[in-house]
């Protein structure tokens, strides 16, 4: 799934320090006022996997990021999601693929520098499996894997129908539609009534009463193309 995920950052950013300094605001009783920039928020997000090679100014021997692991993996039938991180999955791993082992590759050290050839063979055997036989192999030996899932049928997947992270609505526009719940599940709170976006003008009138306008004011200002 591709997409924008620096923007969604910077509005998680955005909102955490919101929230904090109305935390600090209540404790202190003195605001402030914040700059988030996407450019910070992009680098702050993605350093630690993707910048392990680029921190440390001093002179010390590079080993292959971590990122270059976060790779799906062909099967004879689709893609799995397989990650290793610790030395029991790792040698699950090998063990449900079938390959030979590599005594170099018994600790996270060793597997950063010659793990390199186990995963080659290891793809080269999954490449051989279904993506049923493959989950079905490595969650037998403790290896967390996933199947990819066709973006299709994310809404229909055990886990998702579960949770219940997925919610259908009445559009008034679009008609029937899916979409995620918030994340969060605040205990004890009921959620917002969640609606669709207002259309243009929708909801002028009412604002403009709130702010004390009479009727005839807002058909004066609507009469002269100056709201909507």
């Amino acid at each position: 799934m591709r997409h924008g995920i620096v923007d969604k950052s910077t509005a998680y950013t955005a909102a955490q320090a919101i929230t904090a300094a109305l935390l600090a605001r209540e404790r202190t009783g003195i605001g402030t006022t914040i700059d988030v920039s996407m450019l910070d928020v992009a680098i702050n997000f993605l350093w630690p996997d993707g910048m392990m090679n680029h921190t440390c100014l001093e002179d010390l021997a590079e080993v292959p990021a971590v990122a270059g692991s976060f790779r799906l993996t062909k099967t004879a039938d689709g893609f799995v999601s397989v990650v290793t991180l610790t030395d029991d999955q790792w040698q699950g791993m090998v063990v449900a693929s079938g390959v030979a082992e590599d005594a170099r590759t018994n600790s996270v050290e060793g597997r950063m520098k010659h793990g390199g050839d186990t995963m080659r063979a290891v793809k080269k055997r999954l490449l051989e499996m279904t993506t049923d036989e493959v989950v079905d192999r490595m969650t037998a030996n403790q290896v967390p894997c996933a199947p990819v899932v066709d973006l299709a049928q994310v809404r229909l997947h055990p886990q998702v129908v579960a949770s219940g992270v997925i919610e259908e609505i009445d559009h008034p526009a679009l008609g029937r539609i899916v979409q995620p719940r918030p994340a969060a599940r605040m205990q004890g709170w009921s959620e917002a009534e969640r609606r669709p976006a207002p259309a243009v003008g929708e909801h002028t009138d009412q604002i403009l009463t709130e702010a004390g306008l009479s009727d005839a004011e807002i058909g004066e200002l609507r009469a002269r193309a100056i709201i909507l």
